[in-house]
C-alpha cells in the first residue's frame, strides 16, 4: 500500500538544507523565495511547482505561522492554500464542491486513484476525522485561536483579501478550512525521519525534517501491537509494511507513535486519550503485553541469552549501513517471523521484528551522510546572526 502525501512542510532547523518542495537535501545551494525568504527550493521547477500548488497563498504567512503557531497549524496553513489552488482560488468553487459532497461515499480505500482528479483527492482529505466533539474546551479554544491568527494574517497579506472582505461567506469559509485543517492535521498527521549517518560511531540516529498527512493511510486505526507499520520513502510517498503475519479478512492496524514495546499501557492510554480522544482496547491493552524490557526479564535463561546475542550481531551488523546486508538479513528475519508469529508477544519474536523494522528502514529509507555537517553549519549561521560580535 503506498500513499502521497496531500500537504507536507519541513522541520525548521532543515529549512538550510532541503527543498522545502521535494524534500531533496541540497545543504546551502537553495533558492530562497523571493516574497518571504523563508523557504528554499533545489530548483526553479521546484520554486515554480510550489508557488502554483499552495505558496501563493501562504508567501506571506508562513514565516509567523512557524514561529507563532508551530508546525502543525503551519501545516494545516498549508493544507489550506493547496486546498484553494485546487479551485484555482475560487472560494465559491470550492463551496459548492463541499456543499455538494456526501462525506459518507468518500472512500480512499475504494477509490481509483489512477484516475482521480485533484479535488477527488482532497475530498479524502477534506473528510478525515476532526475529533471536534471529543476535545475538551482548552483544546477547542485553542484550535479556535490559531485559526483565527492565521485566517486574519492570510486575508491581510494574500491575495485572498479582495474576494474574503467583500463576501462575508467567503471569509467564514476561509476560516472553517483553517480550523478543519488545524484539527485533522492535529489527529492524522505523520511525523517524517530520515537516518543520520554518524561514521565515528559506526552508527545511525533517527532525526526528524517534517511533518505531512497521507489521507489514505491514516484512514487506518491504532493498535499498541500493530500488524504494519509506516515507512517513509525517500520520493516522500508513505508505504504501509506489514510486520506480522495477517490473517484472511483481519484488519490492518498501524501504530499511532506508541507501541507496547516501547511505553506502558498506562502510559500509552493516557497519550492516546490526549492526543487522539479514544481509548484504545487494542490487543496489547487489552492483554496487558510487556515492554521489550520486562520481556527480557521475564524469559530468562539460556533461550534470552542466545536470542539477546543473536540481535545484537544483527544490530552490529546493520550498523555499518551496508544496504546489501540489511538486505539479506531483511528477507532471513521476514522468513523467521512467518514461522514463529504465534510466538508474539515473546522475548524472541518481538526483538527480530525489531531488527526487521531496523532493517527496511535501511534497505527503503533516506540516510543522510552530511546532515551532521549541515547542522553544524546551521548552527554558525544561527549563532552569526543573532551574536554577529562571537564571530568577529
Amino acid at each position: 500500500m503506498l500513499d502521497t502525501p496531500f500537504v507536507k512542510t519541513l522541520q525548521e532547523d532543515c529549512r538550510y538544507v532541503r527543498c522545502d518542495f521535494c524534500h531533496a537535501e541540497r545543504p546551502f545551494t537553495l533558492i530562497p523565495c523571493e516574497g518571504c525568504t523563508w523557504v528554499m527550493y533545489c530548483s526553479q521547477e521546484c520554486l515554480s511547482k510550489a508557488f502554483d500548488q499552495y505558496h501563493r497563498y501562504e508567501c506571506g504567512v508562513m514565516r509567523d505561522a512557524y514561529s507563532v503557531c508551530g508546525r502543525f497549524p503551519a501545516t494545516a496553513l498549508r493544507a489550506t492554500a493547496t486546498a484553494i489552488s485546487i479551485f484555482d482560488g475560487d472560494l465559491v468553487a470550492l463551496q459548492n464542491h463541499l456543499d455538494a459532497l456526501d462525506e459518507s461515499q468518500v472512500n480512499g480505500f475504494t477509490m481509483d486513484w489512477r484516475t482521480a482528479t485533484p479535488k477527488d483527492v482532497y475530498s479524502t482529505m477534506h473528510v478525515l476525522t476532526t475529533n471536534q466533539e471529543r476535545r475538551g474546551l482548552v483544546d477547542r479554544t485553542y484550535q479556535i485561536l490559531v485559526a483565527i491568527l492565521l485566517h486574519k494574517a492570510m486575508v491581510e497579506r494574500t491575495e485572498l483579501e479582495p474576494t474574503c472582505k467583500a463576501s462575508p461567506k467567503m471569509d467564514k469559509l476561509l476560516f472553517d478550512l483553517i480550523l478543519r485543517h488545524a484539527q485533522t492535521i492535529r489527529c492524522n498527521h505523520q511525523l517524517l525521519f530520515f537516518y543520520e549517518g554518524q561514521p565515528e560511531e559506526k552508527g545511525f540516529e533517527h532525526k526528524l525534517y517534517g511533518a505531512a498527512c497521507y489521507p489514505s493511510v491514516s484512514m487506518l486505526n491504532h493498535s499498541c501491537a500493530s500488524n504494519v507499520r509506516r515507512l517513509i520513502l525517500p520520493d516522500g510517498r508513505c508505504a504501509m509494511i506489514v510486520i506480522r503475519p495477517i490473517g484472511k479478512d483481519c484488519q490492518l492496524f498501524d501504530s499511532y507513535g506508541l507501541h507496547h514495546l516501547v511505553e506502558d499501557r498506562v502510559l500509552r492510554q493516557r497519550v492516546i486519550r490526549l492526543l487522539f480522544n479514544f481509548q484504545c482496547s487494542c490487543e496489547a491493552c487489552t492483554h496487558n503485553y510487556r515492554t521489550f524490557k520486562e520481556l527480557s526479564f521475564q524469559y530468562g535463561g539460556d533461550f534470552t541469552l542466545i536470542s539477546h546475542s543473536q540481535q545484537e550481531g544483527i544490530y552490529k551488523t546493520l550498523a555499518t549501513r551496508n544496504r546489501k546486508l540489511a538486505f539479506k538479513i531483511m528477507r532471513e528475519l521476514q522468513t523467521d517471523l512467518n514461522r514463529k508469529h504465534s510466538r508474539y508477544p515473546s522475548y524472541d519474536v518481538c526483538g527480530k521484528m525489531r531488527c526487521y523494522e531496523l532493517s527496511l528502514c535501511l534497505v527503503y529509507k533516506y540516510v543522510s551522510e552530511s546532515f551532521l555537517y549541515c547542522r553544524k553549519c546551521t548552527d554558525i549561521l544561527e549563532l552569526q546572526h543573532l551574536h554577529p560580535e562571537s564571530l568577529s
